[in-house]
């Protein structure tokens, strides 16, 4: 039921309090859902609404809806003091109110008072008799939460330990959450972005091997009784372009599969910085796909160049194209080399290349 208001009473801050105590306005606030219905109809704006709860406050200050529906109107409104403030006082009145805790358990969360939340979730979740209801689930959707937001701070950045401990939390009560509930596309998003977390971060700390591990959790596709279940493309871009530059930078890299990392991160990529540095990745990955390998069979000291030999193709090459210093070129005669042959048109004669990003080859 939603609630019908004369025009009158929208255009006046002062509506009559008397109206305010009717059955079915009080019955309306009782919801959170029925609250946010109320404030997305065309009819009432946010700060209509807000003000007849104040009224509605003023005129019944011990009724528990009132001030619940406040601190949920002002959570919405990212007034966060003013929530906090309004839940409490409604929890005065119902200290166990499970949706009023749900709610001021979000606000410390948006309020960076991380160990205040997670002691709010954790009891709601111990009072739970039924841990496979939807409020159980979505208890456990803001424990996770509240460790992502914890774990992103600057301080638990700072510190790998806090942070690893606190990820390590988050990682727990999604993998709970995903036991109840395996088809609830919140969950597995809120899954792929601590694999994402995970794998960049290790990337960092240089454990790529389980870097690549976990951000291939994240490019990985889900199918849970047939359906299937989409995945965030900012988290599936980063992810695909981190894999592709951890599998150019292996010595002995796949290009195949750094350029299908690339190709699919170009899909799914809707921002323009990180487009343009996937660009840059496929041109590299075209070049590298080109990469021969051939002899270094001549050298001319005085005018500084020498001459690759690969299977009938001779390319010129300068000291400035090898990917190493080298103060002995005249000593490589003979070595086996890997290059990148590129169009070099010194000469009218048709296919002459330049050798270019030369590197040894182990043997």
């Amino acid at each position: 039921m939603r609630i019908q208001l004369d025009k009158s009473q929208l255009n006046h801050p002062l509506t009559d309090v008397n109206n305010l105590q009717d059955v079915s306005f009080l019955e309306e606030l009782k919801s959170v859902n029925k609250i946010k219905t109320i404030l997305y109809t065309k009819q009432e704006n946010i700060l209509t609404v807000d003000r007849l709860i104040q009224q509605a406050a003023e005129a019944k200050p011990s009724n528990f809806h009132v001030w619940y529906a406040w601190g949920v109107v002002k959570k919405l409104q990212d007034d966060l003091i003013a929530a906090e403030k309004y839940l409490k006082k409604a929890l005065q009145i119902e200290p166990l109110n499970i949706p009023a805790l749900h709610e001021l358990g979000r606000v410390m969360t948006f309020k960076k008072k991380y160990p205040e939340a997670e002691k709010i979730f954790l009891w709601i979740l111990e009072s739970q008799s039924d841990i496979k209801s939807i409020q159980s689930t979505d208890i456990l959707l803001h424990i996770a939460d509240n460790y992502i937001y914890w774990a992103n701070d600057e301080y638990s950045k700072k510190h790998y330990k806090l942070w690893l401990e606190i990820t390590k939390k988050a990682f727990d009560s999604v993998l709970l959450a995903i036991d109840l509930v395996p088809t609830d596309n919140r969950i597995h998003e809120l899954h792929k972005k601590i694999c994402l977390d995970f794998g960049l971060r290790m990337f960092k700390r240089g454990d790529k091997k389980n870097g690549e591990r976990y951000l291939r959790r994240v490019i990985a596709d889900i199918r849970i009784h047939g359906q299937y279940i989409p995945t965030n493309n900012e988290a599936l871009t980063t992810a695909y372009y981190n894999l592709a530059k951890y599998e150019m930078s292996k010595s002995h890299p796949n290009w195949n599969y750094a350029s299908i990392y690339v190709r699919k991160g170009l899909a799914v990529s809707h921002k323009e910085k990180i487009t343009e540095s996937l660009l840059k990745l496929k041109k590299i990955v075209k070049n590298e796909k080109k990469r021969k390998i051939g002899q270094i069979n001549h050298f001319d000291v005085n005018r500084k160049f020498g001459i690759i030999k690969s299977r009938g193709l001779s390319c010129i090459f300068f000291p400035k194209c090898l990917t190493w210093h080298c103060k002995d070129i005249p000593a490589l005669i003979n070595r086996k080399v890997s290059f990148i042959p590129v169009s070099h048109p010194t000469t009218t004669r048709p296919n002459n290349f330049k050798a270019t990003q030369i590197k040894l080859v182990e043997t």
